[in-house]
């Protein structure tokens, strides 16, 4: 009798552990696919007039700012991709366009195809067509 409790004790043990290291796993995998990065939208006089911290699990930029309401993002499809064609009721025209910056950097990537990286900064610009 006393050999069997010991036995099922050890098998209850093994699962527990077993069983720790299953959810441990699970959770580092769920904290992965959850990214963080900042939202920046500046004015035609380069005032920073939005900041948001956002945790996402999207991976494209385009699908983030568009979940994002208060921006209120209208954007033109084309063979290229998504375009911004205003944020925040700020058009774009009359030699203005929106671009964005990554960290301070000029985006070489629209934001259809920008995959997003944890702890980026994405900035927003309304800027003037330089003649």
């Amino acid at each position: 009798m006393k050999k069997k409790v010991i036995i099922v004790s050890i098998i209850l043990i093994i699962i527990v552990i077993i069983g720790g290291i299953i959810i441990n796993n699970y959770k580092k995998d769920y904290q992965k696919s959850k990214l963080e990065i900042m939202i920046s939208v500046f004015d035609k006089e380069n005032l920073n007039i939005y900041n948001k911290n956002v945790e996402t699990e999207k991976t494209y930029l385009i699908d983030v700012l568009k979940d994002l309401e208060d921006l209120n993002i209208i954007t033109e499809k084309t063979e290229y991709g998504e375009y911004i064609t205003s944020i925040m009721n700020i058009e774009q025209g009359d030699n203005y366009y929106w671009s964005y910056y990554i960290d301070d950097q000029y985006a070489t990537v629209g934001v259809s195809n920008c995959q997003i990286e944890n702890g980026k900064t994405y900035n927003f610009k309304i800027e003037k067509f330089e003649q």
